[in-house]
């Protein structure tokens, strides 16, 4: 590519189909081989072109307690820079693994939590101790009773866990009306079946 080419692309949206990747291979003798591999993406990610760099392979030579080691490049790889989002250091990409593409915009690497990860981390933080300015205490900062409170309330939570994943896991196995409800609702509120349990109670005795 020649560099009025890389030129037409700066700021352009393309779809990155692979990303080089340094690779090491095994020293042979006192010669390493250093080089660049593609890594296929397994879904393409689209992102801004903001460069154009040659990616140096060759050897490295070791050297002794009298020379240093020694590079010997031998090959210059030719390659464009995208940013995925201005925040996150751009990639390397092959010439022949993008695309120039107008229907996706790049997107933030900071994607939202899973909605069973929001409801982990609630049920963790809710009844935590707090310091005189109402701040969540470090756990080694916990009173002897905060410390016992909090691991009985972590027990009993694990404890509910473990009965509503044997429920749901029995009403999976047994099929029919119940089974389907389960499946259901976990899809609809985009939960595992034992939180569905835990949230909704047991559909066998009654339905919240």
């Amino acid at each position: 590519m020649k560099h009025a080419e890389a030129a037409k692309l700066m700021g352009q949206v393309v779809l990155v189909e692979a990303e080089y990747e340094r690779s090491f291979e095994s020293a042979m003798g006192k010669k390493q081989r250093r080089s660049w591999e593609p890594r296929i993406q397994k879904k393409p990610r689209p992102g801004w072109v903001v460069g154009f760099r040659y990616l140096q392979a060759g050897y490295i030579a070791r050297g002794d307690w009298e020379s240093p080691n020694e590079w010997i490049g031998d090959t210059a790889i030719p390659s464009l820079l995208v940013s995925y989002w201005p925040t996150l250091q751009p990639v390397r990409v092959p010439l022949d693994s993008f695309k120039i593409t107008n229907a996706v915009e790049p997107y933030s690497g900071n994607l939202p939590w899973a909605k069973m990860d929001r409801i982990s981390y609630s049920e963790a933080m809710e009844g935590w101790p707090r310091d005189a300015k109402g701040r969540w205490k470090a756990f080694k900062d916990f009173t002897p009773e905060e410390n016992q409170t909090h691991t009985a309330r972590q027990n009993e939570l694990a404890r509910q866990r473990v009965v509503a994943a044997q429920v749901a896991r029995e009403i999976l196995e047994a099929g029919g009306e119940h089974a389907e409800w389960l499946m259901r609702e976990g899809k609809r509120k985009e939960l595992s079946g034992a939180y569905v349990i835990m949230s909704m109670g047991d559909p066998r005795k009654e339905r919240h």
